[in-house]
């Protein structure tokens, strides 16, 4: 089968990888060592941040939709600022993922916990006394939910690899293009054979991850398919 841009087989791609939302979830912080070890997430005084105590910790609670935006049970969105910090709306900042156990944001290098005066707000963003965790999207039984790779995320990954690949070329059994997006952590890549009859999602470090000019080429593919790579998300253990 041939294809004559990497977008033909977009479609294809994002049937395979996403769902229309992400199982119902709520956030618990880790960082061993620290005092917000195990510590729930709510939004306090209109920002997304550390539950203040154990008697109000009440977790936030919603799902990634298909769009990448994180929707609250109360039907709002988690809105990203230009400082950082997170707030709710009834727009949501897209971006948001579940990979490895982890919640992911497009663009975020992590996230941080940024005290101040009366709250411990989270960012995107570093802070003075910034104090850097993960968050896990945990079920009302305790469980860490499915990761969920957005349709957004894959579309915007896909869209970016025609910047490299040329959209006259072609593909087949014998020549495959493939594109895989780095990170600094973990990648996942997901492989769809040239027949499109299956897709395989693989995670692995990044460093084990060839750079991006080095995937383009008849002989060097992977699993001898089509390629994209979604969101990689930091794990702070």
């Amino acid at each position: 089968m041939r294809y004559s841009t990497i977008a033909s087989v977009s479609a294809l791609a994002l049937a395979s990888i996403s769902t229309a939302a992400s199982a119902p979830f709520g956030l618990q912080i880790r960082r061993s060592g620290s005092a917000y070890q195990f510590s729930s997430v709510a939004i306090v005084d209109g920002l997304v941040a550390v539950a203040p105590s154990v008697e109000q910790q009440t977790s936030i609670q919603g799902t990634i939709e298909d769009d990448g935006t994180f929707k609250l049970s109360d039907g709002s969105f988690l809105i990203i600022k230009d400082d950082g910090t997170l707030t709710t709306g009834t727009t949501g900042t897209k971006g948001f993922a579940i990979s490895g156990g982890y919640l992911g944001i497009s663009g975020s290098s992590g996230i941080n916990v940024c005290p101040n005066t009366t709250n411990k707000d989270l960012s995107i963003k570093t802070c003075d006394a910034a104090s850097p965790v993960s968050l896990v999207p945990l079920d009302t039984a305790g469980q860490v939910v499915a990761d969920f790779s957005p349709a957004a995320t894959v579309s915007s990954t896909i869209s970016s690899a025609s910047a490299v690949s040329s959209a006259s070329s072609t593909s087949s059994a014998a020549e495959t293009k493939t594109v895989v997006h780095e990170s600094t952590t973990v990648a996942t890549v997901t492989s769809c054979g040239p027949e499109a009859t299956g897709c395989t999602v693989v995670t692995k470090p990044a460093s084990s991850i060839p750079p991006v000019s080095s995937w383009v080429g008849g002989a060097q593919n992977l699993n001898g398919g089509f390629a994209v790579a979604a969101l990689a998300a930091i794990a702070l253990v």
